[in-house]
Order: C-alpha cells, then sequence, then structure tokens
C-alpha cells in the first residue's frame, strides 16, 4: 500500500507540473512536454519491475525454508500472498502508466504533435510489456519452486 501511494503522489504531481497553464507555457515545445512525460514514464517503468522484483526476492527464500523444513502448506498459502501481492501492485502500476500515457498523449496533441503523440503511446505499450514480463518472471520464479523434479 505504501508503494502505491508513492506511485501515485509521483503521477499526480507530474500530472499537476506538466499540465497547469502556467508550467506548460514554461515548458514551451512539444519536445519538452515529450521528454519530461518520457522521464515519468522510465521511472515508473524502473519501479513498477523493481517493486515486483523485491517481492520474488523477499518471499523466494522463505518459501525454498518453509518446503525443506516440511512445511509445504504454509509455503503455498506464501506463495499465494507473494502472488497476489505481484498481481496487485502490477495492476496499480499499469493503472497509473495508462493514466500519465492518456494524459501525455492529449498533451502532446494539443500542443499538435501527433507524431510525438504516437512515439510515446507506443513507448506507453513497450513499457507496460516491460512490467507485465517483470511480473510474469517473479510470479514463475515463485511457482518454480513448487515443480517437482
Amino acid at each position: 500500500m505504501f508503494r502505491r501511494s508513492i506511485l501515485s503522489g509521483s503521477l499526480a504531481l507530474l500530472v499537476f507540473s506538466l499540465f497547469t497553464t502556467n508550467q506548460v507555457q514554461a515548458q514551451g515545445s512539444a519536445g519538452e512536454v515529450f521528454r519530461a512525460c518520457q522521464h515519468e514514464l522510465e521511472k515508473l517503468t524502473r519501479e513498477c519491475v523493481a517493486a515486483n522484483h523485491h517481492v520474488a526476492e523477499f518471499c523466494i527464500p522463505r518459501i525454498r525454508e518453509l518446503l525443506e523444513n516440511g512445511q509445504r502448506e504454509r509455503a503455498l498459502r506464501l506463495a499465494r500472498r507473494c502472488i497476489h501481492q505481484i498481481e496487485r501492485q502490477t495492476h496499480n502500476c499499469l493503472d497509473d502508466m495508462s493514466h500519465l500515457c492518456r494524459r501525455c498523449v492529449h498533451r502532446l496533441l494539443e500542443l499538435g504533435a501527433p507524431e510525438l503523440a504516437e512515439r510515446f503511446r507506443h513507448n506507453c505499450h513497450v513499457a507496460a510489456g516491460v512490467v507485465r514480463e517483470s511480473a510474469r518472471r517473479a510470479i514463475h520464479a515463485i511457482r518454480d519452486l513448487f515443480d517437482e523434479p
């Protein structure tokens, strides 16, 4: 929950700074808006990927220890909670990214830069794929602990 509020707060700050009239006038060009949006997208992507990695890194040794101690049911419960956390935070990240992308594309179109808007839209799809892949890998790493040889 703490991570969600940080991500939302960061997004709110970006939206406020990008889309208040004075700030947009101070930024001037569509290129500057694009760069600011791209920077925020990259930052959000890094945070989301790191959060998924962190959950897996935290859970895997604990699950492994439970399994080694013959506590399979406890290990399964922990794995379910960890996977749920990864899925929830990924969903929240993708929502934040979607909001950022819609606002930035809209602003770029308002500034008369459809090429930059399309390029940013593409970058958003790529970033969302990176976040989804990080979730898939983290979940796969947890589930692999239960595979029988």
